[in-house]
């Protein structure tokens, strides 16, 4: 797997791998009998081309890590909070994908992305130094690195996540900051409730938010 296939989510064709099903469609087209050869419609119903376009049919459905950067640099400082808390609340067995991606970035092997690592990647991809820039600062702590919590709050796409393990994350999110079971969640409950298990970075993070927000 490439680094170009980790963040855009695309297979690039290799010249050396060959499927036993694509080997057969090649050999039945090229058949030296003309009358067993298959017709065009034959070819478009043939295993390897269906599967083929299943699986850009998936591509094309499932937005690219570049592409959930981008939105994520666009979400305001709320929508960031409540991203960073899921987060940290997901199972590590939904983050095989991301960890792996995570750490072909993480080049020093220190735990977080700098900006000259994550400008690196955006590179290799075409991405302009200024827009790479951009996205790194609207989703780095502060302005200086990203961790891997950052990471998964900024490329997690919940829309494809099972509907119920969400609802239940969130429920589960909702009832830790609910000390007094009333049903509503007050400033002081939010900081001490959810802020239990992050990280340091990520701590930081929702305390500014939530006094920003709560005044």
């Amino acid at each position: 797997v490439t680094l170009r296939e980790l963040l855009t989510g695309e297979r690039e064709p290799s010249k050396w791998i060959c499927s036993d099903a694509s080997r057969d469609l090649c050999l039945a087209m090229t058949d030296r009998n003309y009358d067993a050869r298959p017709s065009a419609k034959d070819c478009l119903q043939h295993e390897w081309l269906q599967s083929f376009l299943q699986r850009a049919s998936s591509v094309e459905k499932e937005p690219s890590t570049v592409t959930l950067l981008r939105q994520h640099a666009r979400r305001n400082v709320m929508q960031k909070m409540v991203r960073h808390i899921f987060a940290a609340q997901v199972g590590s067995e939904q983050l095989g994908r991301a960890r792996q991606l995570f750490r072909r970035l993480d080049v020093d092997g220190n735990g977080t992305l700098s900006s000259e690592e994550f400008r690196a990647a955006m590179r290799s991809l075409g991405t302009g130094e200024e827009d790479a820039l951009r996205i790194f600062s609207r989703i780095a702590s502060f302005d200086e690195e990203i961790d891997f919590n950052a990471w998964v709050a900024a490329t997690i796409d919940i829309d494809e996540m099972d509907l119920f393990f969400v609802a239940g994350r969130l429920q589960s999110l909702f009832a830790k900051a609910d000390e007094d079971n009333s049903g509503r969640v007050t400033k002081s409950e939010l900081l001490h409730g959810v802020l239990r298990g992050l990280g340091d970075q990520d701590r930081n993070f929702v305390q500014e938010v939530v006094e920003l927000t709560f005044g």
